[in-house]
């Protein structure tokens, strides 16, 4: 079985998954510019990869118009919330898990110094303070988004793994 992992990643987090994937599955790595590729390489599965951003997943339109032309596809998100103990992430989750996508999330961090100016001016000047007046200056969730961070672990990786191994077994 042939697999392209396709992937769109702005800050890293996502590619930094997607290499791992590629790699521990021996499959072709393509970036998003190059996704035309994925649909003329003679491939079977599709993992496609990229982030949420304000509960919209980007590239999500291409992936939902071509995952029919492979025999297994699925999805992997990367975002700068936990996994564990977060509900909202949760219910986005069976949300898209109700739309028919094969799901798996991966939590990435935040990198302001890779963010293009538009999200880093959001982060900074709009979600920034309003963090600050909800939960206040000494919270957790103030501290975490504040600055640069990494959640970033292969354990998150698995159970994608595990599941393409099988559908092609």
């Amino acid at each position: 079985m042939r697999t392209a992992v396709v992937f769109k990643s702005s800050t890293g987090f996502t590619e930094r998954y997607a290499r791992f994937i590629s790699s521990s599955l021996d499959a072709d790595l393509i970036t998003y510019k190059e996704r035309r590729k994925a649909l003329t390489g003679g491939y079977d599965t599709l993992i496609f990869g990229s982030s949420i951003i304000a509960a919209n997943i980007s590239g999500i339109s291409w992936f939902d118009k071509v995952r029919g032309s492979f025999k297994y596809s699925f999805l992997f998100v990367t975002g700068a919330n936990p996994k564990e103990n977060n509900p909202d992430l949760s219910s986005f989750l069976t949300a898209q898990k109700e739309k028919g996508h094969d799901i798996y999330y991966m939590p990435g961090g935040l990198a302001y110094e890779k963010m293009n100016s538009f999200y880093r001016f959001v982060m900074k000047k709009m979600f920034l303070p309003m963090v600050k007046k909800e939960s206040g200056e000494d919270s957790a969730m103030y501290k975490m988004v504040s600055s640069s961070y990494s959640l970033y672990d292969e354990k998150y990786v698995m159970p994608l793994l595990d599941d393409v191994k099988r559908a092609q077994a």
